[in-house]
């Protein structure tokens, strides 16, 4: 029997293993990957916006350490050396099917067949497992993404970016300047709400000096051998591509948290039901990170996201004595 299992090994999850596991209850993370697994799908050549010190755990440097902007590597490497100076013990490459049982006796069941016992279970499931589909022909073709891997590599190509949010601005203004790009939008203009405020204006800028060509409102209706077929209400073009990006956004696991654990989701945004201790509507499992709102992804980042392991850490340690 385990204290406190954490599932989701991203930075939130590792805020929460470090809070519990420093009250003195027994801990084991899991994840379906490796640790910070989700934060390999961003570009390879990502600066992160904030400083080092707005994102550390604890108080080693990543990267150059205050005040500088760390790179997705320097802070995947902080993240590994963060869990193996505190010696979690951790199930890697292992996805939890289902948790049953109840409050103080909770049994995790894994893919391959394997168990484990815990008194609390705290989900950092994170939101970025389960890509939202466009359910149109080409959508799985090899050219075809619902990730952008960075910049490197794409020179003197033509890009078809689907999206109106963060990922898929960004996206275009990264590739514009050694590639044809389009981006496509089904609404006429950008939701404030999905593209960050110092973003937006940059991307128009794009736009005006035809750096990046947008369609919009444009409803795409197939991407399938090289070709977009873009619905622009007057007509419907034809646009050939190299590669095709359907950045439409990412959702939590909604079967794997309603079957499989029980939870409750609210509202479009399916945000799990849950007290201001974090605690889910199922009495025993937790929530934390990103998850806590759901697909809405405006509010909770890493910044703010790994301080959810202390309230979740001492709502446990009252619970268990």
């Amino acid at each position: 029997m385990i204290d406190v299992v954490v599932v989701g090994l991203g930075p939130s999850g590792l805020a929460v293993l470090d809070a519990v596991q420093s009250m003195g209850a027994t801990v084991l993370g899991v994840d379906k990957g490796r640790v910070c697994h989700h934060l390999k799908d961003f570009p390879a050549d990502m600066i992160f916006f904030s400083t080092a010190e707005k994102l550390v755990l604890d108080g080693n440097t990543m990267g150059e350490g205050t005040g500088t902007n760390p790179n997705l590597g320097e802070a995947l490497a902080y993240y590994e050396a963060f869990a193996e100076r505190n010696k979690f013990p951790l199930l890697l490459d292992t996805n939890v099917v289902s948790i049953e049982g109840k409050d103080g006796d909770f049994t995790l069941r894994f893919s391959g067949g394997d168990l484990a016992r815990a008194r609390k279970v705290v989900l950092a499931t994170g939101v970025y497992s389960t890509p939202i589909l466009c359910d149109i022909p080409g959508e799985n073709e090899a050219n075809v993404s619902h990730y952008f891997p960075g910049k490197k590599g794409f020179m003197g190509k033509c890009i078809l970016i689907v999206g109106g949010g963060n990922s898929a601005a960004e996206a275009a203004m990264e590739l514009a300047s050694h590639n044809d790009v389009t981006l496509v939008y089904r609404k006429d203009s950008f939701d404030t709400t999905r593209i960050k405020p110092w973003v937006l204006p940059v991307l128009e800028t794009y736009i005006e000096r035809g750096d990046v060509r947008a369609i919009m409102p444009g409803q795409t209706l197939s991407v399938s051998g090289g070709v977009g077929r873009i619905d622009g209400e007057e007509e419907v073009e034809e646009i050939p591509f190299d590669f095709c990006f359907l950045l439409t956004g990412h959702r939590p696991d909604r079967f794997f948290l309603e079957e499989g654990c029980g939870l409750v989701l609210e509202g479009p945004k399916e945000i799990p039901r849950h007290h201001k201790s974090l605690e889910s509507s199922r009495k025993g499992i937790y929530v934390a990170g990103a998850l806590v709102d759901g697909n809405d992804r405006r509010r909770i980042f890493i910044e703010n996201g790994r301080e959810h392991g202390v309230p979740i850490a001492q709502h446990i340690a009252r619970a268990l004595a």
